[in-house]
């Protein structure tokens, strides 16, 4: 802060996560919908929050967290092996008594639908409407969107390509 003359009073205060930071002001929570007296919390990145909002928070529990990307997160107390890690494997801190997990990271998810629809030139809205017309039964074709690689454990995954099956 010195090197680049940034006043410290600029900058919030680093707060463990969890940290109550105090209650949601009653007009932003009357706004919102929300009733009087709700706590605002220090939060954490949302794959952690994720899997803290499914229960996963002790070792033995697995979360697998679907957006943009698809992530698997296991709490645990042991840091990966350096062989894990170069395999594709992350390593973070976790609001939890196990204190870290461990993060499978897939590019694909969201991701993969929005460059197949920027591809394609097809609108959010129009896939909407060919997904809810489809089929409710599981479709014969897999997909498999390594359009980056897998990140998944597995020796040379980051070379594995996308394909489609059936």
């Amino acid at each position: 802060m010195a090197a680049q003359e940034i006043p410290p009073e600029w900058l919030p205060e680093v707060l463990p996560w969890g940290s109550v930071i105090g209650e949601l002001r009653p007009v932003i929570a009357e706004e919102w919908g929300l009733p009087s007296g709700v706590v605002v919390a220090q939060g954490c990145h949302d794959l952690n929050c994720a899997a803290l909002g499914a229960g996963v928070s002790e070792i033995g529990t697995v979360c697998l967290v679907s957006g943009s990307y698809e992530n698997i997160l296991i709490p645990t107390d042991q840091p990966p092996t350096a062989s894990m890690l170069l395999k594709g494997l992350s390593v973070m801190p976790q609001p939890c008594e196990a204190g870290l997990s461990v993060i499978a990271v897939h590019p694909t998810g969201n991701a993969v639908l929005n460059w197949a629809r920027d591809l394609t030139g097809a609108s959010i809205e129009a896939v909407e409407n060919a997904l809810g017309a489809g089929a409710r039964e599981p479709s014969p074709v897999m997909a498999v969107p390594y359009l980056s690689g897998s990140m998944t454990y597995w020796d040379d995954g980051r070379k594995a390509k996308g394909g489609f099956s059936g």
